[in-house]
């Protein structure tokens, strides 16, 4: 029962603190506007969570698990490493354009020194680069026993990263629209892969 009671907590406490940091950003939300926003107090909250960053990469992790969900079941990975890494990142931007003030806000937490924040900005980039090169390999462009071309895969995946952030801010800042960013974005990858043959 009492497990149950501190599930309940926590959510209610990630359901204020995901509205709040859309609203406000990561500085902009305080744990007392949070706990307040869950009709709660802030002892309630730091029961459930050390510190701010802590309590907002349980909010990205939680978005994160609801995109993996979506790439589980519309990624499709029949074409070419192009055409994989495109989908791959067409679900992911579709998956954000729908969260654009949630969006700015985890942009705008990339840059805080919050070891929280920064295990969970590190561990998303691994995951990233990881798709990335895993499909670069899977589709002929590299050998995982040639340490050279490994080496060119995991290259390749740091530029698409790059690629991939400067996608995202151009989304969240609205300077860019979804089909006009996902035509870019075929740009993107067949300059980027280009380089790679």
């Amino acid at each position: 029962m009492r497990t149950l009671a501190k599930r309940r907590t926590r959510e209610k406490v990630l359901s204020a603190a995901r509205t709040l940091f859309a609203e406000r950003g990561f500085e902009g939300a305080t744990i007392r506007d949070i706990a307040w926003q869950a009709e709660m107090s802030t002892g309630a909250v730091f029961a459930s969570f050390d510190s701010k960053g802590e309590l907002f990469a349980a909010v990205l992790e939680s978005d994160l698990a609801s995109l993996r969900t979506e790439l589980r079941t519309d990624l499709k990975r029949s074409g070419s490493a192009s055409e994989d890494i495109q989908s791959f990142l067409t679900i992911i931007y579709r998956h954000y354009a729908s969260r654009l003030p949630f969006l700015y806000a985890k942009l705008g937490a990339m840059w805080h020194r919050d070891p929280n924040l920064e295990k969970f900005f590190s561990q998303e980039e691994a995951d990233f680069r990881s798709m990335c090169v895993e499909s670069l390999i899977a589709k002929g462009l590299g050998n995982m026993e040639h340490e050279e071309e490994v080496n060119r895969a995991c290259g390749l995946a740091q530029l698409l990263w790059s690629v991939h952030i400067g996608n995202l801010r151009l989304l969240a800042r609205k300077q860019l629209s979804l089909d006009n960013l996902l035509t870019w974005l075929s740009f993107h990858i067949k300059t980027v892969l280009h380089e790679y043959r």
